[in-house]
């Protein structure tokens, strides 16, 4: 005769989840990879060295840890990887975006700010919605940010009054 079939206890549950749910992530961040060849980690980067670097005065190192909130090693080993991706130049210990890495800047730009704006007109928080968006704004291409911006009438800023540059109208 066969042994009756128990049921997991709450703990068990629990541990299958999360384990579920870091495989799916660590799939996700694959795919993601693969299709953009930006991270999370190495998006946060970019966004930080276009917002706190300008032309006369680029960015240090030291700059993107402090900003970032990680060490300097870990910021050394991120502006590598972008430069090897062709989406930072370091010279002199001043750090730029590439023009390839402008392109790479606005793309996610774009995505978070359209996305934002959905997410609004749906009745999140700005806060909430820039948050959420930031999960995700990396890994879309410009194509789906182009189609939502028209769906949702092609606003001109998002909700925290930053210009929206798209081709389909807005700044």
């Amino acid at each position: 005769m066969r042994g009756k079939a128990t049921r997991p206890r709450q703990g068990e549950l629990l541990n299958i989840g999360s384990n579920l749910i870091r495989y799916y992530l660590i799939k996700i961040e694959r795919f993601v990879m693969r299709r953009t060849g930006v991270t999370k980690k190495e998006r946060d980067c970019l966004i930080t060295v276009r917002e706190n670097g300008n032309e006369p005065f680029p960015i240090r190192l030291c700059e993107i840890a402090k900003l970032m909130g990680i060490r300097p090693p870990s910021a050394l080993e991120l502006v590598e990887r972008l430069e090897g991706k062709g989406l930072l130049k370091s010279r002199n210990g001043m750090i730029r975006l590439t023009p390839q890495g402008s392109k790479e800047y606005e793309r996610i730009i774009l995505n978070h700010r359209v996305f934002e704006s959905l997410f609004v007109q749906s009745g999140i928080s700005a806060d909430e919605a820039c948050k959420e968006t930031e999960s995700f704004d990396y890994f879309l291409d410009s194509r789906t940010a182009e189609a939502v911006h028209r769906k949702i009438g092609s606003p001109s800023l998002c909700p925290h009054g930053k210009p929206i540059k798209s081709k389909t109208g807005g700044a």
